[in-house]
């Protein structure tokens, strides 16, 4: 996989470096498959055709905001016992493969989850491993990671003495979170952030800018969510109906390579302009999604 998925150079649909809003949705060449998504009405029966008629299934499942609510900070965050048997149920469904697909570092969504049955998807595509297999990673050139260390060493003096922000070392990505910050403390430090990155990609650098909930991210552009997903899906899930669920603007690229394959669904409190077809509101009614899949995929 670490050969194999690779983004050809700025994906469709990922947040660039530019000075508009973090959260503003940039989607480039593949704004035609933009639209209002459709509420996935859990309890009309029509809805789930598609899933009750394919033999095999391949949930890609987000991690924060999707399996479990945004915290103020990651270490905050904590994925319930209760929560934790419905991914053990979906795994136990005959036909089923289930992944776990996050910015976070993949050593980070193990300790937090604890299954060893899934294949784990991390940093956004850089990071992958197997069920019960060990870690695979994109190969990272010296000079990125030399820039990213640099962003890193640079932006540490601005954050000093500024309350509610905090910079997260991924490993291969660096994310700076604003989620606690005031207003004008957050657009100071974003601006910089994004000033940092902009001399590092105007000297040729592989590195782009993600824009998520509260957060901004500096990362290789060698893989991203939807090069991670489409991959697992070829190698280990060809004939697998894919329903991928995911609320940040990191997974547009993934709703947009498997729009048409599967099932896609925006979490999202709010529908917005979306790649994806539905939408649920909250992580709460992910979990009555995946209880209803997993009765009736035991009782078809």
């Amino acid at each position: 996989m670490a050969d194999s998925i690779k983004g050809q150079g700025r994906e469709e649909g990922q947040a660039t470096a530019t000075r508009e809003p973090m959260g503003s949705f940039k989607t480039g060449r593949f704004r035609r498959g933009i639209r209002m998504p459709a509420f996935f009405a859990l309890e009309e029966r029509k809805t789930w055709t598609p899933i009750l008629e394919a033999s095999s299934i391949f949930p890609f499942l987000d991690f924060d905001g999707t399996l479990t609510e945004i915290a103020p900070r990651p270490s905050d965050v904590h994925l319930s016992s209760q929560r934790r048997k419905y991914l053990q149920a979906l795994l136990a469904i005959p036909g089923f493969s289930v992944a776990v697909i996050s910015g976070r570092p993949i050593a980070d969504l193990q300790r937090l989850i604890g299954l060893d049955q899934l294949y784990y998807v991390g940093n956004h595509g850089l990071e992958w491993s197997p069920p019960g297999g060990s870690k695979s990673s994109h190969a990272i050139d010296k000079p990125v990671t030399d820039a990213l260390q640099s962003i890193h060493n640079r932006l540490r003096p601005v954050l000093a003495n500024r309350k509610g922000v905090y910079l997260e070392d991924k490993g291969t990505t660096l994310a700076l979170h604003y989620r606690m910050a005031s207003e004008d403390t957050a657009l100071t430090v974003k601006s910089e952030f994004v000033r940092a990155v902009h001399q590092h990609q105007q000297g040729g650098l592989g590195l782009e800018i993600l824009a998520g909930k509260e957060v901004v991210e500096a990362k290789p552009t060698a893989a991203n969510k939807g090069d991670a997903a489409a991959y697992l899906l070829e190698h280990y899930g060809r004939e697998a109906f894919p329903v991928y669920c995911g609320d940040d603007l990191t997974d547009e690229v993934a709703f947009h390579r498997l729009d048409k394959k599967g099932l896609t669904i925006l979490v999202a409190e709010t529908p917005r302009p979306t790649a994806a077809s539905f939408f649920l509101r909250s992580p709460n009614e992910v979990y009555e999604f995946l209880r209803l899949l997993i009765r009736l995929k035991n009782t078809k």
